[in-house]
């Protein structure tokens, strides 16, 4: 038996996304099971290219999620439909199901992942997280009956009828009409337990880590449900095209810049004011900061004139905020040639509009803002402490 300790967001151990992409892409194991308590889209998007090629060379995956505590979200359950070859709900209305096991079988050995790690972003790599890997050799008959008495648990779990159900759309739609069960989004962000004002005099009480650490990796192209249309199919305002089906979208564009205190929606003085806004500067790039934004980046959407004589174009971005993807996002973008001399030769800014509140709850000052274009005119912002990638002209 093989036991290694699990962790993230450590550099030093093997977090969750690392041992699934490791077991998914084994040609030895057959069967993955998930058991735990939330899912997101969050996490399962970083798995999807894995999952297909595992199910599409024989492997079957199985998926048991809870809805307990407010932690599953729409999207999540319906992107566990999707990739999985069977799903349920497991959920008992005097208990809280709170699993967070990963069980991969072969013919000759089983492989276990046992923590605190739920199937989001957070618990695949972003979240502090422990738990320990074992690898089961079925030659073995201490290991081999580890392993059974791991399947049978799955095994009861299932033949509980009355608290276990087939995850489909239609049980969606009724978990979402049941009032005793708090089924979440992700195309909102999380509320935040304040009130989302910050005291510029009263230090903060922690600090983000300073330990060596690993990001995971961005979410794959966007999962496709029965009751949504992808995300980043296109934005019908900008008259942006729609995404051709069977086609793979790459950047073709990518613009970035470390946040400051007016960028990050956070006040360096008491009486200093929020500007609800991003500069798009540009930086240390080689380019014309007057055209580039509102000619090139945004260029060919529909930008339409606004009181003030400033040209307003509203762009529809797959956003992602440290661990936490928000899915679709309006955002306004207005270009004014006048601010050259207002604000620093800046003419092109970005409303962060309903982006503002979870960004002045949570401190993003020295990370640094994404923005890129793909081949096919979807558009993607991402806040992280390292740009996704070089500028791309």
């Amino acid at each position: 038996m093989d036991i290694r300790f699990s962790s993230s967001p450590l550099a030093n151990s093997v977090n969750t996304y690392e041992f699934l992409d490791s077991v998914l892409r084994d040609e030895a194991v057959d069967e993955v099971d998930f058991v735990v308590a939330w899912a997101k889209r969050s996490g399962l998007s970083r798995l999807k290219g894995q999952i297909e090629n595992f199910r599409g060379r024989g492997g079957v995956l199985r998926c048991i999620v809870g809805v307990s505590q407010g932690g599953a979200t729409v999207e999540g359950l319906e992107d566990v439909i999707s990739l999985a070859d069977s799903a349920w709900v497991f959920h008992d209305p005097s208990r809280t199901f709170h699993p967070k096991l990963y069980f991969a079988r072969g013919e000759g050995t089983s492989q276990v992942l046992l923590g605190s790690s739920n199937l989001t972003a957070g618990g695949l790599g972003d979240n502090f997280e422990a738990g320990f890997t074992l690898t089961l050799n079925h030659g073995e008959r201490d290991e081999l009956a580890l392993a059974d008495e791991v399947a049978t648990y799955i095994s009861t779990l299932l033949s509980d009828q009355g608290s276990c159900r087939a995850l489909t759309e239609e049980l969606i739609q009724e978990l979402l009409s049941d009032s005793s069960i708090d089924l979440g989004t992700e195309r909102m962000w999380r509320q935040s337990g304040n009130s989302g004002v910050t005291t510029a005099s009263a230090p903060p009480l922690f600090t983000r880590t300073t330990l060596p650490t690993k990001p995971l990796p961005r979410p794959q192209p966007a999962l496709g449900t029965a009751s949504e249309p992808s995300r980043m199919e296109g934005n019908q305002r900008t008259g942006a095209p729609r995404r051709p089906a069977g086609t793979a979208s790459r950047v073709t564009r990518r613009w970035f810049k470390k946040l400051k205190h007016s960028d990050a929606q956070q006040t360096k003085h008491e009486s200093s004011k929020r500007t609800g806004n991003l500069r798009l500067s540009a930086e240390h790039f080689a380019i014309d900061k007057s055209h580039y934004f509102a000619q090139e980046l945004f260029g060919g959407l529909a930008w339409e004139t606004a009181p003030g004589g400033k040209a307003v174009t509203t762009v529809t971005f797959d956003v992602e905020v440290g661990a936490d993807h928000l899915g679709l996002v309006d955002l306004e973008v207005s270009h004014a040639v006048w601010r050259a001399a207002d604000q620093g030769n800046v003419t092109t800014v970005l409303h962060w509009g309903r982006l503002s509140q979870p960004l002045q709850a949570v401190s993003y000052v020295g990370q640094f803002v994404t923005i890129e274009r793909t081949n096919t005119d979807e558009f993607r912002l991402t806040i992280s402490p390292e740009p996704t990638g070089e500028f791309l002209r």
